[in-house]
Order: structure tokens, then sequence, then C-alpha cells
């Protein structure tokens, strides 16, 4: 199985449209939009902490919301911005009109001949820093017992690694439960994800293997309410997981993915990033050797990249894309799964460049012969405790190397494709460098700054369309790496020369030419 998998979040739809969203019209635009070129899923996320719709077994957004007209929106005596205003007007006015849209929207992908799966956020953590803000269910802000860290949270540390729910508590997970059965029992669904990643942390510290059963023993309830389902609907409803990048570091935060594995809990896993850049060194050829082939791994790519925790992140390409899904394919990857780039983020690329994506990521054969960028990025998902690592920046003291670093570049290009090296630096005087790729040593072929890349103006958002690389790196540098590349993953060691001057690498990347 191959094909592009696309997330539509929470949110997305209703703030980008506001009020103007609330037809039948406009929700099959955004099916239109999604269900083309190697889309072949499309999977609806109808809630967060709160959902979308009434009759889930929990808050709806506009729940305790008060509409003062033209002076706007108010929760708890706080005025909304008008982006969540709109989005409450439109969800509201949908149900005020009898319109469910994620009955819309699966039945308009399906006619599109494409799968239509809901997803369910477990531990959405958006503004948790707010007690009052309008995000918060109920059960999450009459409940504080049940999350990870009390203790934490009232002294003054607010942030989702102390706040969120922990799943160990039987009450949170016969909350949550309730919820899931209410929507298998609606809707004609292909499938159902558990994104156990918003916000990642679900389980508390203080008794990780307990956390580890019980989540468990809640996708064993899940995955009996999903059978039922099967009966009624008279089709397979396939349970997913969105988890950890790593195997170590989802065990570690109690997802014992095996296990589900082994008892036939989930159909899919997607191994993913968090959110501020995409892994490009998930293992999944581990994943695959630990889970057999009896699951579907779908490589979860995200919007943005960086090199590194604390330098600038640039929007995804299809070229940065097609080098992710070209090494993932190549590892034993089923399928590619788009995660944040709704339509809204999406146009912030050329339309044209985003419809390449969608023509070129899902399939091996057309991921292998585009212009592939495989760059070095860094795991932004960890455990408790667990040490945040990334390989860049890389320090170049005088007369010392920098080594040795891992470049995933997938299948070992045909002879003929051109093949570069491009190194980034933080500074415009770089000192003379030795560089190997693979044991064999490159040549340097040009150099030149960041800026002369040239960026599209046209600012939306906090991105720029046509950024290259990111501001980091001040100068860069290319090298013919033709005759060094190979298949898997690439070694790269750097000399510095000079005995006087050091420098830091900030970016990494083989540069594949598409095939002719």
């Amino acid at each position: 199985m191959s094909g592009i998998v696309i997330n539509e979040d929470s949110s997305h739809y209703f703030y980008s449209r506001g009020i103007e969203g609330a037809s039948q019209e406009k929700l099959r635009e955004l099916v239109a939009h999604y269900c083309t070129g190697q889309v072949e899923e499309v999977t609806y996320c109808f809630m967060a902490q709160r959902a979308n719709v009434d009759g889930l077994n929990v808050d709806p957004v506009w729940h305790g919301i008060e509409d003062r007209g033209e002076e706007g929106m108010f929760f708890r005596g706080n005025r909304l911005d008008d982006h969540f205003a709109g989005w409450i007007r439109c969800a509201k006015k949908l149900n005020d009109m009898g319109i469910d849209p994620y009955q819309v929207w699966l039945e308009e992908t399906r006619k599109a001949g494409r799968r239509g799966t809901l997803s369910i956020r477990m531990n959405d953590c958006h503004n948790i820093w707010e007690d009052d803000h309008f995000f918060h269910a109920e059960f999450w802000r009459e409940h504080p017992e049940f999350r990870l860290d009390p203790v934490s949270r009232a002294s003054g540390y607010p942030c989702h690694r102390v706040a969120a729910l922990d799943y160990t508590f039987e009450d949170v997970r016969a909350y949550k439960l309730n919820i899931i059965q209410a929507v298998l029992e609606r809707y004609d669904t292909d499938g159902l994800e558990i994104d156990w990643m918003r916000h990642g942390d679900n389980v508390g510290f203080r008794n990780t293997d307990a956390g580890r059963a019980a989540l468990t023993d809640f996708h064993r309830k899940v995955r009996a309410m999903a059978d039922k389902a099967e009966k009624r609907l008279g089709h397979p409803v396939r349970i997913t997981a969105r988890i950890s990048a790593t195997p170590d570091d989802a065990f570690a935060r109690g997802m014992d993915v095996a296990a589900w594995t082994r008892e036939g809990l989930v159909q899919g896993i997607v191994p993913t990033a968090f959110f501020s850049t995409s892994d490009t060194g998930m293992p999944i050829a581990l994943w695959r050797s630990i889970l057999g082939k009896e699951v579907e791994i779908c490589a979860g790519l995200e919007l943005l990249i960086r090199p590194y925790p604390a330098s600038d992140y640039m929007p995804e390409t299809s070229s940065l894309l097609a080098g992710q899904a070209s090494d993932y394919f190549y590892q034993g990857a089923d399928r590619i799964y788009l995660f944040n780039h709704m339509d809204s983020q999406t146009a912030m690329r050329e339309p044209e460049d985003y419809q390449k994506a969608l023509n070129t990521i899902g399939s091996p054969s057309t991921a292998h012969a585009a212009r592939r960028r495989h760059v070095v990025t860094f795991q932004d998902t960890h455990a408790y405790g667990q040490p945040v690592a990334h390989t860049l920046p890389a320090y170049l003291p005088p007369n010392g190397f920098a080594g040795h670093l891992r470049i995933h570049a997938g299948p070992k290009p045909e002879p003929g494709r051109c093949c570069s090296l491009i190194l980034g630096f933080d500074t415009a005087d770089i000192p003379e460098l030795e560089v190997w790729l693979n044991n064999t040593p490159l040549t340097l072929a040009r150099t030149f700054a960041n800026e002369d890349m040239g960026t599209d103006e046209r600012v939306l958002g906090t991105f720029q369309s046509k950024q290259v690389y990111p501001k980091s790196s001040v100068l860069l540098a290319e090298f013919d790496a033709a005759d060094a590349v190979v298949s898997g993953t690439n070694i790269l060691l750097v000399k510095n020369r000079n005995g006087e001057k050091s420098c830091n690498l900030t970016w990494c990347e083989i540069e594949v030419a598409p095939a002719e």
C-alpha cells in the first residue's frame, strides 16, 4: 500500500472560513481540495478538548459562550479573538442548520474514491496555561486532581507536561471512552485515529508502568467498540495511533506499541515529530523490524523544518517532502502522513509546489525520481528526563573535526543523477575545509550566501513561501557528491584545516537532482 494521508485538524476549517463556512457547498470544497493527486485518505479531527458538534458526550465549542453580537463573543467575561469567534459561529450555525460537517466530509471523501476517517486528540493542551480559555473542556477544568503533576502546576510551571490529563486514572479513560463510543455509534467512518501526540504526555512519571498498562487496556476497549461498529456498518473500521517518533521514546511515554500490535488492537501507526520540525531521522526500519508486516506504518511529516531546536524554521517544500518520503519508503513505510498541512497553511507556498508534492510523495517510484532534499533535523519528542538530542549546530574547532553526522538519503541515486552535499555555516568567513562523505573525499563546487537564494516577500502568517534555507545559515558550501552517496545512511566527516579560526556547521543536506 502507498499513498498520502492528510490530517484536517479540529479547528482549521472553522476559524479559516468563519461564518461563511457554514454551508454544504463550502464543506464539499474542502474535500475537493484534499482529494487529489496521490492522497488516499483524509482524517478529520472532530475535537481537541471540545468537539465541533453536539451530542458526543463532550462539550461543544460553543458551550458557555456568550454572543453579544457586534460587541463580540465572550467566555467567562473575556472577549474572544475574532478568529475564535468565527470558529464558534461557524460550528454553531452548522449545528443549528442540522448539518454535521463530519458526516458530509466522510461521505464526500468516499465519493471521491478515498478513505474518510476520524481523529480524536487524546490530550490537547493548547493554551493550557490559561485556566479560563474556552478551549478547555469542563472535565479538565473541574478535575485538577487528574492532571499529570498538580504540584508543579500549582508552583507555577504552566506547560502541557504537567497540566495534561493522566490516563492512569480510570475516570480519565472512562471520560474519553464515552466520547469514542458516541463517535463510533454515530458515524460511518473507515477508521478512527487515536492521537496520542497532541500533546504527547499522557501518563504521569509517578508510575509509568501502570500508565503503559492503562493505555494498552484503553486500546483494548477502543478495538472492542470498533468491532461492534464494523458489524453495524458492514465494513472494516481500522484503529490507528499517532505515536512518538522512536520505539524507545514511545515506550518511555507509556505507548507499548508492540503490545498493541501483537493483540491486534491497532491496524496502523504514525510515528511522528511533535511540531517544531519534521524529524528526518525517524527509525522506520526499526519500527518495521519490531512490529513486522501486520501493521501499516505511516511516516508522519510536519509543516516545518528546523536543523536544530534554536534555529530559524522554514516551511516544507515539495523537494524537502520528497526527500523524507523517499527515505521512509526505502526504510519500509507504507504511506506518508501530512500533519498541519491544511489548506490555509499550504497556500503559503506556491500552489503549484503544493500540488507537485501531492502528485509525488505518495509513491516510492515518484518520490525517488523527484528532486530530493535530504536534510538533517532532530528528534523533538522525548519522555521525562530524556535528553533532547540534536547533531547541529556542530562546532568546528581550529584544526579539528565535526562529525560524524548521519544523513538519511533513501535509495542510491541512479548513475548520472547529480548529487550535491550542501553545508551551511554561521559565518561568512568559513575556514578551509576537508570533507568526506562515506570515506570519499569531496570537491568544493561553489560557495554562496543564504540571502542570494532570494525570498518571496508575500508574507502570509509567519512564513515566507520561497525561503530555501533557514536564516541561521549565513554561508553555504556545495560539494560534488555524485560518486559518494550510498543507499540509506550516509556518514559525513568535516575537518577545519585552519589552526586559528573556528565556526559552527548549521545546515547539512544531500540534494539529489530529479531523474531525467
